[in-house]
């Protein structure tokens, strides 16, 4: 288990991606659909994000898209195009997942491309610049699982210069959009500048909305031993039911990945984490014997973005290789830490049991951080 330190934050399950309205998309499905519905901000023209520090002009007859909510502004989404249109992302957020070099961001980005089912063609990864500051960039064809068209991914990726802060830009184009619509992206990438004097320490609406170890131990949540389950661990070729659950087929590539490895909860069940961003994840529980595959009801995602957790104190006991998420071979209890489906109002701790084949919410600790008065100061 592991400390992070402050802004060195988030789910580090299997991930990269981000906290505006993106990765959902999962590479095949662009622009998200939330982008442009229900309530949202638009932007046009210069844009200065001085949480993140990092600006950029966004180019004539273009909106930039995001949330209302203050906590997630760390960029913005550009739909180009009406007839299959492209979708660009802009994004700042803390290096959570603690990147050596932006090289390191890109390779992990590809990975996990590939473990969607997608199929990866002529992938390259080159040295490039964002603004100032040394950058990687991503570029690569694929096509995702029962479509034949083929898409393109251009991500350049950096890291401030103390390493506290991942700059993405990417664009995500159908193949016979990409040199068109490139053009959108270079001019973006172009006028992309670093704001350095806010890179240097954690603001003051950081620290405040940090959440600790000591936000979410509570003396009243169930235990590990509480809900011990004595079930054989060996299952011999473990099963994947693909119409149990509408996830098992959607993600079948990385659920068959991960029950391979063996049951690692409830007996024979095992817990399968796969990333929606590096500050965002998903992830399903499955019966080893009959196959079925168990999703968490009430949201999809969680996120953890400014979680600043001493894993072994907040999740005492638990077995799991995963920070933020806690479960034991031998227990039918689930924790899940962070933001449910990356809303701050459902911020904290969940406890879930295993009960006939469902994942059964029976205790929440919750966050509130008050911060956004503090928002732009030091």
């Amino acid at each position: 288990m592991r400390t992070r330190t402050l802004l060195a934050v988030a789910f580090s399950i299997i991930a990269l991606c981000c906290s505006v309205p993106v990765s959902r998309a999962q590479y095949c499905d662009f622009p998200p659909k939330e982008l442009v519905q229900g309530d949202h901000r638009e932007y046009r023209g210069p844009y200065e994000n001085r949480a993140y520090g990092y600006s950029l002009v966004i180019p004539a007859n273009l909106v930039g898209y995001d949330d209302v909510n203050p906590f997630y502004q760390h960029g913005f989404g550009i739909v180009v195009g009406t007839e299959q249109p492209s979708y660009i992302l802009v994004n700042g957020e803390p290096n959570s997942l603690e990147f050596g070099t932006p090289s390191d961001a890109a390779t992990q980005r590809l990975e996990y491309l590939d473990k969607h089912g997608n199929r990866i063609g002529s992938p390259q990864i080159t040295e490039s610049q964002l603004g100032r500051l040394k950058a990687a960039l991503l570029l690569a064809t694929y096509t995702c699982p029962g479509i034949p068209e083929r898409y393109v991914v251009a991500s350049t990726f950096a890291i401030s210069p103390n390493k506290s802060q991942l700059y993405e830009v990417s664009l995500y184009a159908h193949e016979g959009h990409f040199e068109q619509d490139k053009a959108v992206l270079d001019a973006i990438v172009k006028s992309w500048k670093h704001l350095p004097q806010h890179d240097d320490l954690p603001s003051a609406f950081d620290k405040c909305r940090m959440v600790t170890t000591e936000d979410v131990i509570d003396k009243r949540a169930p235990t590990f031993a509480t809900y011990r389950d004595t079930s054989p661990e060996t299952v011999e070729n473990p099963n994947l039911d693909l119409k149990s659950n509408p996830t098992a087929r959607m993600y079948r590539t990385v659920l068959r990945s991960e029950i391979a490895r063996g049951p690692n909860f409830a007996g024979h069940y095992r817990v399968a984490v796969w990333g929606c961003g590096s500050s965002c994840s998903m992830f399903a529980v499955v019966n080893l014997i009959t196959g079925r595959v168990i999703t968490p009801e009430g949201f999809s995602v969680a996120s953890g973005v400014y979680f600043d957790i001493v894993d072994q104190k907040a999740l005492g006991g638990s077995q799991s290789e995963y920070w933020l998420l806690g479960f034991r071979k031998d227990s039918r209890l689930l924790v899940v830490l962070g933001d449910l489906d990356e809303d701050e109002s459902r911020e904290g701790a969940f406890y879930f049991v295993l009960d006939h084949e469902r994942l059964r919410l029976i205790h929440s600790t919750p966050v509130k951080k008050e911060c956004e008065n503090l928002r732009g100061t030091r």
